[in-house]
């Protein structure tokens, strides 16, 4: 909903929805049209009839564009009118991004939904006779991960490489940026990443 306000959208029927939450939560598939056949929802808990129409609009992954802003929160937010605005995805998949998971790698993000879903269906099934026996059980020890020392330094350089991009041109009274540095700067940065 956070992207079809941005795009002033008020049309259920097209709506920007995140193929990412709808896969997770509702089972979304393309293979079948969208969500489970409507018997199966109702198979599961008869308040489930109808969602099928209810949940109309447009699927689509993170890296589509869900529309652009609004005349509206341009006013608002004091930004450009028509800014891009990706459909959205979870923190919990976008986080692989930033622990530099390359193609190929497998990761199994546990996030807190997840587990707590997995608790809970658990002890209605009896397996536990308490919520922390479930929990002493099936939760993960708890363990810190510091990102790569390279990975850092290569962030920070990307950030301060588009910060003086976004303020060179997002403020009307900024200081002169020299813009020309940046496609160097970021092939540089890439096959830096590539030898690595």
């Amino acid at each position: 909903m956070v992207a079809a306000t941005l795009c002033g959208i008020t049309d259920a029927a097209e709506l920007p929805r995140s193929i990412c939450a709808m896969g997770r939560k509702w089972m979304w598939n393309p293979l079948w049209g969208g969500l489970p056949p409507e018997d199966l929802l109702v198979s599961i808990d008869p308040l489930l009839k109808g969602i099928r129409a209810k949940t109309s609009g447009r699927y689509a992954t993170s890296d589509k564009i869900a529309g652009h802003l609004s005349e509206h929160w341009t006013s608002q937010l004091r930004l450009t009118a028509g800014i891009p605005i990706p459909t959205g995805a979870f923190d919990a998949h976008w986080d692989t991004v930033g622990a530099n998971i390359r193609l190929g790698d497998v990761v199994n993000v546990i996030v807190n939904p997840l587990l707590g879903g997995v608790i809970f269906a658990f002890l209605a099934a009896g397996e536990f006779a308490t919520l922390e026996q479930a929990q002493d059980a099936l939760c993960p020890p708890f363990v810190t991960y510091q990102p790569q020392p390279h990975a850092v330094v290569r962030a920070e350089q990307l950030y301060q490489l588009v910060r003086s991009a976004y303020f060179a041109l997002g403020t009307a009274n900024a200081d002169a940026t020299k813009l020309g540095a940046m496609l160097p700067t970021l092939r540089t940065l890439r096959q830096q990443a590539g030898s690595a």
